[in-house]
């Protein structure tokens, strides 16, 4: 997503109240978080989270509904149906106005989402020795303790945002890959410590 002013945080429009409660459930969030690596079949998305075709062919249909997910174009054969992400990024949240309903939606959807990125992150920890060196060499796993105003930590989300933004133009999911290339989770943290001050 672009932006005419340049000062403003580069991040995608957040799901409206009714996508957001169409995916707070722990199966919708896990389907729409796989299928952000590719497209698959309802088949092929319950061989990996362990359910039925038939849940993840009903969840499907339901998250299309909302505008998450969309059916791809060109791919399959008879009654196989491949699901994609639908173009562009989301941003999950619920505004400050927001009812009881869609802000307990909100918390269960990114913690929902919290949950899979660090069982993805222990398990590339733990598989570390299966991939080449030259992968383990090339992949990062970093923390920085900082002490920042408001304004420098809002700037520094935005320069971090649009700096995955402008690589994921080039290698996103929804573009074909590049030769010798693999799927590639990037996290981005950036927060307030919870129990630590304010300095004077």
């Amino acid at each position: 997503m672009t932006h005419d002013d340049p000062t403003q945080r580069h991040y995608p429009e957040p799901v409206n109240s009714d996508a957001l409660k169409a995916l707070a459930h722990p199966l919708r969030v896990a389907i729409f978080d796989a299928i952000a690596h590719g497209p698959a079949t309802a088949s092929t998305l319950a061989e990996q989270l362990g359910e039925s075709s038939g849940a993840t062919s009903y969840h499907l249909r339901q998250l299309a509904r909302h505008g998450l997910v969309r059916e791809a174009e060109g791919r399959g054969r008879g009654r196989e149906r491949w699901w994609e992400k639908v173009p562009g990024g989301v941003t999950v949240g619920a505004p400050h106005d927001a009812g009881p309903a869609e802000k307990a939606a909100a918390r269960m959807v990114v913690g929902e989402l919290l949950g899979l990125r660090e069982k993805a992150l222990r398990a590339f920890v733990s598989e570390l020795e299966s991939f080449d060196d030259d992968w383990q060499e090339a992949s990062l796993i970093s923390t920085v303790h900082l002490d920042l105003p408001r304004e420098v930590l809002a700037e520094l989300g935005t320069r971090l945002t649009e700096l995955v933004g402008e690589y994921a133009e080039t290698y996103g999911s929804d573009r074909a890959p590049a030769p010798g290339s693999r799927s590639v989770t990037v996290q981005l943290a950036a927060f307030p410590v919870v129990g630590g001050r304010e300095n004077p």
